[in-house]
């Protein structure tokens, strides 16, 4: 990097040198990439002792790849503070001949002058040499030029990760969909499915790799000579229209749709989806959630009113006979109140499942919040909580705090009298596990064996959702959730979850 090994600056060497940086800028896939190949490859284009890429980071330059010829710590001034702040913040570069002269610097002593350019609004370049008017207007103009070229390779990779995501999240959307969706390619003239979802396999009786390879016009479950879908992949349109397919459950009524192009080639020919959306199911659906919020809203406001009548009866009447009925009914009210908000919290917790993915939760952190509002909530309840200081991480379903919170409830509300809760979060290699241990009347076997099997019968069904919401989370948790019953009474719930690495 210093001018004993650096090239004649007056030669075309310069020039090569920043063909050389630009084809390796070309191949980064990632930001690391175009900071390191900046600082270590610049040295074909300038003379220099040290050189530092920056990024701005919580209002921070934060050094991101440095190189030098002794060892240099980098500073981390503030943006708009010293030589490298002041040049992010106004966006324009500067050659700073004398550091000595320089009372804002904030570069190391050993350093007599700096030359600093912006890359971006978020990044910069700083040389450092040691000695004084190391750098020329000449230098300037040629390292401007290499921060051009690595402001347009971030945005590139910036713009490629984002698409790469949302291929990803597509890519997730397709396989969870509830409907029949598939992919096709046009070859030769011929639409050929190129990929099928899980629901298209189940419903149209076709194994993938049986399907992919297969023209349009000879999918499974297709009731005409030249299916419509067909057509207008052939030809690369936009078609919506109702037909019926063969079905594992019979001929059933379809909406097709189909979609040329691909997310990221909106407009490219010779490819495109398919979607069959079931109309009856649909229908179902929207029939389901009409009810749904009919009786949400119905449900919740009769309540408010029975509790309020029920309250001023128990107020003005002065029989006992009659004041222990309504508190019974009062309970009750409260049941059917938690047991309609445990169904809203269910019903959102399925019309969220398609291309759920897990979350990062600190497992002590969560328990130990759910602790605490059970406490408050239930102040007659004795809770005691045995967890480990340091972070538990884990992987799990967005919803691991209303588990959580489920499993402590159920171990408070079915004791009549003061209810002793014990709560304890343990860890293996693999796996973290909550378990609640109450001294309570236990749960029912029929209502553990229902939910372990996660089927109901017309003779076998349980009597709450809550436990059905906190099996649902673990099943999308990939995790593990067992019952237990003790010889001297209780329950005990466990709650086992994947483990990340803290």
């Amino acid at each position: 990097m210093s001018s004993e090994t650096t090239p004649d600056w007056q030669s075309d060497e310069r020039i090569d040198g920043l063909g050389e940086i630009s084809r390796r800028l070309a191949d980064c896939d990632d930001a690391a990439g175009v900071h390191w190949t900046v600082v270590e490859s610049l040295d074909a284009v300038v003379a220099f002792d040290a050189a530092v890429f920056y990024a701005v980071a919580d209002g921070k330059l934060r050094p991101q790849a440095v190189v030098a010829e002794t060892l240099h710590r980098a500073a981390s001034p503030e943006v708009g503070e010293g030589i490298a702040g002041t040049v992010l913040q106004t966006g324009e570069p500067r050659l700073v001949d004398d550091l000595g002269d320089e009372p804002t610097a904030r570069e190391s002593d050993r350093f007599a002058s700096a030359l600093t350019v912006p890359v971006d609004d978020e990044h910069g370049l700083q040389l450092l040499s040691t000695e004084v008017g190391a750098f020329s207007a000449t230098d300037r103009a040629w390292v401007e030029v290499v921060c051009r070229e690595a402001a347009n390779a971030l945005d590139r990779v910036v713009a490629q990760q984002r698409a790469d995501r949302e291929r990803d999240e597509f890519a997730v959307l397709f396989e969870n969909v509830a409907d029949p969706v598939l992919r096709y390619r046009v070859r030769d003239g011929t639409p050929v499915v190129d990929r099928v979802n899980a629901t298209l396999t189940q419903q149209f009786d076709v194994a993938a790799e049986t399907a992919v390879g297969t023209p349009l016009d000879e999918l499974p479950g297709q009731l005409e000579a030249e299916p419509p879908e067909w057509e207008a992949a052939r030809r690369g349109e936009r078609v919506e229209r109702r037909l019926e397919r063969q079905t594992t459950d019979g001929v059933r009524q379809f909406l097709m749709r189909t979609v040329p192009g691909t997310p990221d080639a909106p407009t490219q020919t010779g490819t495109g989806y398919v979607l069959y959306v079931d109309v009856e199911e649909s229908r179902r659906r929207e029939q389901l959630e009409v009810l749904n919020r009919f009786l949400r809203h119905n449900v919740r406001n009769d309540i408010s009113v029975m509790r309020a009548h029920l309250e001023q009866v128990h107020r003005t009447v002065g029989d006992e006979a009659v004041a222990d009925h309504v508190e019974t009914t009062l309970r009750a009210a409260d049941r059917l109140e938690r047991r309609s908000r445990k169904a809203r919290e269910a019903q959102d917790l399925i019309s969220a499942t398609a291309g759920r993915t897990t979350t990062r939760f600190d497992l002590t952190g969560v328990v130990t919040e759910q602790v605490a509002a059970v406490r408050e909530n239930f102040p007659e309840a004795a809770v005691e909580l045995d967890c480990p200081d340091e972070t538990v991480a884990v992987a799990a379903d967005d919803n691991l705090p209303l588990a959580v919170a489920e499993v402590l409830e159920n171990g408070v509300v079915h004791t009549d009298d003061s209810p002793s809760v014990e709560v304890t979060v343990t860890t293996t290699d693999a796996t973290a596990t909550v378990t609640v241990a109450d001294d309570g009347p236990g749960i029912p076997e029929q209502e553990t064996r229902v939910v372990e099997r996660r089927r109901e019968t017309q003779i076998e069904h349980g009597r709450g959702i809550g436990l059905w919401l906190v099996a649902w989370i673990v099943d999308a948790s990939d995790g593990q959730l067992s019952f237990d019953t003790p010889e001297e009474g209780g329950s005990v719930v466990r709650l086992s979850l994947p483990r990340l690495d803290d």
